[in-house]
C-alpha cells in the first residue's frame, strides 16, 4: 500500500483491487449487499496502492469477513457463487 509497509492482504479480510470509479461503484454494491446479509463487516477501508511497473492509479477496498461459524462460511460461499453467475 502506498507510503506504508503494510500488506494489502490481511487475515480475516478480503481485498478488492480496482482501477476506476465505475468498478468501485459496482464493488460497493456487492459489499453493501453482503453486509446486509451479515457476511461482511461494516468497516470498509479505501486504500491507495503503490505503483507497479507499467500500472498506476490502482486502489483497493478492504473489508472484514464474518465467518465465525460453519453457517456463516456456507452462506458466504453460496453468496459468492451467486454473484459470479
Amino acid at each position: 500500500m502506498r507510503d506504508t509497509n503494510e500488506r494489502l492482504t490481511q487475515p480475516g479480510k478480503i481485498a478488492i483491487i480496482y482501477l476506476n470509479e465505475r468498478e468501485a461503484d459496482e464493488y460497493w454494491g456487492y459489499i453493501r449487499y453482503m453486509q446486509e446479509k451479515g457476511v461482511l463487516g461494516l468497516e470498509v477501508e479505501n486504500l491507495e496502492l503503490e505503483e507497479l511497473q507499467g500500472v498506476s492509479g490502482l486502489r483497493a477496498l478492504r473489508v472484514g469477513v464474518n465467518v465465525e461459524d460453519e453457517e456463516g462460511k456456507r452462506e458466504f460461499r453460496v453468496e459468492m457463487e451467486r454473484m459470479k453467475g
